[in-house]
C-alpha cells in the first residue's frame, strides 16, 4: 500500500496579517516541523504597555529613587524608543543615597547606664542613712561615752594614789622632805587630788607640775604609764654647789648653775662641804627654783648674774675634786673662799691665805688658756713641791699654759 510521504518544505499559511507578523508564523512552522524547540527567545517589539509575566528578566526592577540628576526610565521619550534602544535592566545599581545611622532614642541610651545611674543612687541612699546615723549616735553617745569614763575613772584598778607616784631616782639626801614630802609639795602646789585614774592623766601634763613647783628638781626626764595604775616619773635633782653670803650674813645656796636652793629644806651634813663665795651683789630675788640676778637699768627686769654663774660653776668645780685636800705633806691646803669681786677674775683662796688667780669658770675659758682639769694638775703638783712655802705675805699666783706664775701683790679690786 502506498502511503503518502509528506514534502520537507515548509507549507505556507496565507493569512491577513502584517509583514512581521507573517514572518514569525513562517519561522514557528518551520521549527516545528524540524521537531526543535527554540534556545533564545527571540526579542520582540513593545511599546508602552507592561511585558507578558513570563518575560521576568525584561520586567523593569524599582531600585530606589534615583539620585538627583540621572533621569529615570519613566523619564525617557518615546523618540528614544523609536529610535531601536530596547529599554533593558542596567547591569549596575544606581546609587543610593547614604542614610545617617538611626539615632537612639532617650529610652534606649538609657539602656547601659540606667542599672548603674540605680546603683548609685542606692549608694547615696546608704550613705545618707549611714549620715544620720553617726549623727544620732554622736548626739546621743556623748553622754554613754561620759558615763564609761566615769564609770572605769571609779574603778580601783586604775586608780592611783599621788604619793604613791615612784620616782626615779629616790630624791638624794640633801632633800630634806624626802620623796613623801617632795610629792606632797608638788601636788599642793599643782592643785592636784590626793587619788586620779591613769585612764584620764595626762604625763605631759603631770611633768609640768613636777617641773615647775620643785626647786629640786632640774629636770624631768620622762614621765611613764604603767597599766592598770602605775606611775613613774624619771627625774634630775640639783645638787647644792656652794653658799653665798647677802646682807645680814644671810646664806643664800647655790647650785652649780646659780639657782638658789630652799634654806629650809636643805640637808647641810648629806651636802659635804660647800665653797663659800664672797663679793656677789645682792641678788633681785631670794626665791628658791630662780637663778641669781641683778637688777638692770629697767627696775621691772632683771638678768642671771654672770658672775654668781661662773662663781657657782667653779664651785661645783672644786668641790668635787678637794678631797682629799691638796698636797700630802704636813700642811694640806683646802679651798676656803671663792673670790668673785676682781675685775681680773675670779680668785680662789687656799688655806694660809694663798690666793689664785684662777681666771674664767670651768669650760668657759678663753683661747690660749689652759682648760680647768690643767689647772688643778699645775696647782697639785705645785702644792707638793712646797711651792707655797716660797710665797711672801701678799703674793699671789697665776696659771700659765705649763706652770705657776708668781706675782709680787694682790690686784686691786
Amino acid at each position: 500500500m502506498m502511503r503518502k510521504t509528506g514534502s520537507t518544505g515548509s507549507k505556507r499559511k496565507r493569512v491577513s496579517r502584517g509583514p512581521e507578523q507573517d514572518r514569525t508564523v513562517e519561522v514557528a512552522a518551520d521549527r516545528e516541523i524540524e521537531g526543535t524547540m527554540p534556545t533564545e527567545p527571540v526579542p520582540q517589539p513593545f511599546s508602552n504597555a507592561s511585558p507578558p509575566a513570563d518575560q521576568g528578566s525584561l520586567v523593569p526592577v524599582n531600585h530606589g529613587t534615583p539620585p538627583r540628576g540621572e533621569p529615570t526610565q519613566g523619564d525617557r521619550t518615546q523618540g528614544d524608543r523609536t529610535q531601536g534602544e530596547p529599554t533593558r535592566q542596567s547591569d549596575e545599581k544606581p546609587p543610593s543615597r547614604k542614610r545617617k545611622p538611626a539615632q537612639p532614642k532617650p529610652t534606649e541610651s538609657l539602656g547601659a547606664a540606667a542599672p548603674s545611674r540605680l546603683l548609685w543612687a542606692r549608694v547615696a541612699a546608704f550613705v545618707t542613712l549611714g549620715t544620720a546615723v553617726v549623727a544620732l549616735i554622736s548626739l546621743g553617745g556623748g553622754r554613754l561615752r561620759r558615763s564609761l569614763e566615769a564609770t572605769l575613772n571609779d574603778r580601783s584598778e586604775y586608780r592611783f594614789a599621788f604619793a604613791d607616784i615612784e620616782l626615779d631616782p629616790a630624791p638624794p639626801g640633801w632633800i630634806k622632805l624626802g620623796k613623801e614630802g617632795l610629792l606632797e609639795r608638788v601636788r599642793t602646789a599643782s592643785k592636784r587630788p590626793k587619788s586620779a585614774s591613769i585612764l584620764t592623766t595626762d604625763p605631759e601634763n603631770l611633768r609640768r607640775d613636777f617641773q615647775l613647783h620643785s626647786p629640786w628638781i632640774e629636770e624631768v626626764e620622762r614621765v611613764e604609764l604603767k597599766y592598770p595604775r602605775r606611775v613613774i616619773v624619771r627625774l634630775k635633782y640639783r645638787e647644792p654647789a656652794a653658799v653665798a653670803s647677802i646682807k645680814g650674813n644671810i646664806p643664800v645656796y647655790l647650785d652649780s648653775n646659780g639657782v638658789i636652793l630652799p634654806t629650809d629644806e636643805l640637808n647641810l651634813g648629806a651636802s659635804g662641804v660647800l665653797p663659800p663665795i664672797y663679793g656677789l651683789e645682792a641678788p633681785s630675788s631670794t626665791a628658791p627654783g630662780v637663778v641669781w640676778s641683778k637688777r638692770t637699768e629697767r627696775d621691772d627686769y632683771s638678768k642671771p648674774n654672770p658672775r654668781a654663774v661662773a662663781a657657782a660653776r667653779l664651785a661645783k668645780f672644786l668641790k668635787d675634786r678637794q678631797n682629799p685636800p691638796l698636797g700630802s705633806g704636813r700642811k694640806p691646803r683646802r679651798v676656803e673662799f671663792i673670790h668673785a669681786q676682781y675685775p681680773a677674775g675670779l680668785f680662789v683662796q687656799l688655806t694660809g691665805k694663798i690666793m689664785v688667780l684662777w681666771g674664767d669658770a670651768p669650760g668657759s675659758e678663753r683661747p690660749g688658756t689652759p682648760s680647768g682639769e690643767k689647772k688643778w694638775a699645775i696647782l697639785r703638783d705645785w702644792i707638793e713641791h712646797d711651792g707655797p712655802e716660797t710665797l711672801r705675805t701678799g703674793d699671789y699666783v697665776e696659771f700659765s699654759a705649763q706652770s705657776i706664775l708668781v706675782h709680787p701683790k694682790t690686784p686691786k679690786r
